[in-house]
């Protein structure tokens, strides 16, 4: 069995550093990659629109995931019911994800079909539906869904970090909506925002295909060419408005059987030189904490420590415990010890076999390369960054990982949900 992984790991090691990438301009604002790879069966394509909560205010918080919702939906060329009809005719596949950084838009089917596909939806795009109708029905499922997050004490507990610490930042505009500003979205405004979006922001489409480059390049070209604009230089992201010294916030839900604790502090940007050991030391961490927690002491069965992935960026430590004062006694406890003794090279070489080995199972499946593709592209500007990435991670050593860790483990910002 274990032979039987490593070959797979091999097989999709091989593909993909061997497999080709084109760029292509199609127009002023849009940039098409193309990975071709001829032993693929699936094509997947995702569409990466730049500026995340910074293309609008906390007023239109949660637009563009509306926007894309009813563009899986239909357009004005194609009905619900008959979208409902060729998703299942072509074995088409959806997914989206509006971030604070971006949003993005992927499809994935067989390759026969992929002109099929991209067509419907580049259509959709160009020809959206955002009637009165079909607006209200969808605001309602997204209101829906926001407050059953709201009844979770876990999506709760986010929620009041994210208030807190991303207070007269532009994230503050979360980007799957709060009821208050889903409610007030208009026909119009959706139309205003798409057209304002593909005329001033940054698109990416990332395919990856076992259809030719040369059978798909004016296909592209075609399809999204009505997307022409000049790309507006965007405000740069500016710091977290925190105080110094660690801080705690509680919050009476009531009726819990335990209490959520957690806490966000600042990290480097991911595009930051010191983001990688960061990452690879809060790992560590939350490792220990873990074992802290839960193995010697017996205070919780979830607990864990990691950095996001965000252009203005953040760490967090959650835990859900009937002790929270006893588990934030004992994560500050494990923050000195990480800062006094610093970190193993073993636990770090460790780790690494953890990241690359999750790394090349993510490169298995075409849509999470299609994603990766465009998001390396759109954020660092280099397709291959998680690549070299990897690469990097080879090289680090115990000391720049602690002395990258120890200087941001400060500054807790805690919840507390009970």
């Amino acid at each position: 069995m274990k032979k039987i992984f490593l070959i797979s790991i091999i097989i999709t090691i091989f593909l993909f550093s061997f497999s080709e990438v084109f760029k292509e301009k199609i127009t002023k604002n849009v940039e098409l990659l193309y990975n071709y790879v001829p032993e693929n069966d699936i094509s997947a394509v995702t569409v990466f629109i730049d500026g995340g909560s910074m293309n609008y205010d906390f007023e239109k918080s949660g637009i563009e995931n509306l926007i894309f919702r009813l563009v899986e939906k239909c357009g004005k060329n194609y009905s619900e019911s008959k979208m409902n009809e060729l998703m299942d005719k072509y074995f088409v596949t959806v997914s989206f994800e509006n971030s604070y950084d971006y949003s993005s838009f992927s499809f994935s089917t067989l390759n026969k079909y992929l002109f099929d596909v991209t067509k419907i939806f580049a259509d959709n795009f160009r020809e959206p539906d955002f009637s009165d109708e079909i607006l209200k029905r969808e605001k309602e499922k997204m209101i829906d869904e926001i407050k059953s997050k709201e009844e979770d004490p876990d999506e709760l507990l986010y929620l009041k970090l994210n208030e807190y610490f991303f207070k007269n930042h532009p994230y503050i505009a979360n980007p799957e909506g709060y009821v208050e500003t889903v409610q007030n979205l208009k026909s119009a405004d959706l139309y205003e925002h798409l057209k304002k979006i593909f005329s001033s922001r940054r698109v990416i489409i990332s395919v990856v295909s076992g259809v030719p480059f040369k059978e798909a390049k004016k296909f592209f070209k075609k399809e999204f060419g009505f997307i022409n604009g000049k790309v507006e230089m965007m405000k740069n992201l500016k710091d977290f408005n925190l105080c110094e010294g660690d801080t705690l916030l509680k919050y009476e839900k009531g009726g819990l059987q335990t209490k959520y604790l957690g806490c966000k502090f600042k990290v480097p940007s991911v595009n930051d030189k010191e983001y990688l050991p960061v990452r690879v030391g809060l790992s560590i961490l939350s490792k220990r904490v873990y074992e802290t927690l839960r193995t010697k002491h017996g205070l919780t069965y979830a607990a864990y420590v990691g950095a996001s992935n965000k252009l203005s960026n953040y760490g967090v430590f959650y835990v859900s415990t009937l002790y929270p004062d006893s588990a934030m006694k004992l994560f500050k406890d494990e923050v000195e010890k990480v800062k006094k003794e610093g970190i193993k090279q073993e636990e770090i070489d460790d780790m690494k076999n953890l990241f690359q080995t999750s790394f090349f199972l993510n490169k298995e499946r075409t849509s999470n390369r299609s994603f990766s593709l465009g998001y390396n592209y759109l954020i660092f500007n280099d397709y291959d960054y998680d690549l070299k990435f990897i690469k990097e991670l080879e090289k680090l050593k115990s000391e720049k990982v602690t002395n990258a860790i120890t200087k941001y483990l400060r500054d807790f910002k805690f919840i507390l949900v009970e």
